[in-house]
């Protein structure tokens, strides 16, 4: 059964493929997740006010493949993050970064920001997670 609303998620994953069967409870019911695999990719995109939710991973290229990185920056998705910021809309960190420093520099940022260790989410527990970020009750998805 899908739910009332339809929601959009926008993911910013180089790995998305692998990743993809994460989404597959919240693609049947009925959400949209449109992805962009780096970061090139991602300053392309237009509108994103049109997303309800933002998943971003911090290790992603920074350009395509075939292109050439002018400046080199590990985590690429800080900068992702605090372009969302602005946008006042749920967003979920997944990714194997574990380092503490900067999952302080995330919280600082804005501690509502969801963090999940990539391997370690099953989907029911994505589904969850997203749900709670987005307020959609259990009861709604019966």
């Amino acid at each position: 059964m899908q739910l009332e609303k339809s929601y959009s998620l926008l993911w910013i994953e180089d790995d998305f493929d692998r990743l993809k069967n994460l989404v597959r409870p919240l693609l049947k019911k009925g959400f949209k997740v449109d992805h962009v695999t780096n970061l090139e990719s991602y300053c392309e995109k237009q509108n994103l006010q049109k997303y309800d939710l933002f998943i971003v991973d911090l290790m992603i290229p920074q350009k395509k493949r075939n292109g050439d990185i002018t400046e080199f920056d590990p985590y690429p998705g800080i900068q992702i993050l605090k372009n969302l910021i602005d946008l006042n809309k749920p967003i979920l960190v997944l990714s194997i970064v574990t380092d503490t420093e900067i999952m302080k520099t995330i919280n600082k940022m804005d501690s509502s920001i969801k963090i999940l260790r990539k391997g370690n989410v099953f989907p029911s527990d994505f589904k969850y997670e997203i749900y709670e970020l987005l307020g959609i009750e259990e009861s709604a998805d019966e």
